[in-house]
């Protein structure tokens, strides 16, 4: 039985590779998320204030609007915004805009699936004390 608290919540995943979009989006769904999906920052952009999600998954190298751009944009529309944000640099991102924001995380792609969890519970997405069914599985 999924849990009625993440059956309520909503996620955006932006990412211009198409299979990484669907399997990010997958594992959401699988467990009761509903998922908006969006393959350029613009999209990601529109789709936000259509709908807002709870959270949004974006990755850096989007095109027409960069990940950092789009979180900022995100972040103006509504500071109360929850963003992770995909790379595959292995360099610190440096953005005196998004230093020590709760706001913004980053997680290195090629994640598993109890990385992405582990952040997820972080910014109180999927409840600490939640069980299997609270999380995403491969």
């Amino acid at each position: 039985m999924k849990n009625k608290q993440v059956l309520e919540k909503s996620v955006l995943v932006a990412d211009n590779d198409v299979i990484i979009l669907e399997s990010l989006a997958k594992r959401f769904r699988q467990i009761g998320f509903k998922v908006i999906t969006a393959s350029s920052g613009d999209e990601a952009l529109n789709l936000y204030k259509k709908f807002y999600p709870d959270i949004v998954i974006i990755d850096e190298d989007l095109k027409e609007i960069d990940g950092l751009q789009l979180f900022l944009k995100l972040f103006f529309f509504n500071p109360s915004i929850k963003v992770i944000l995909t790379t595959r640099k292995t360099e610190p991102i440096d953005d005196e805009e998004t230093d020590n924001s709760e706001s913004f995380i980053v997680i290195k792609k090629r994640f598993s699936n109890e990385e992405l969890n582990r952040i997820l519970k972080d910014v109180n997405f999927i409840p600490k004390s939640g069980g299997e069914n609270n999380a995403i599985n491969a």
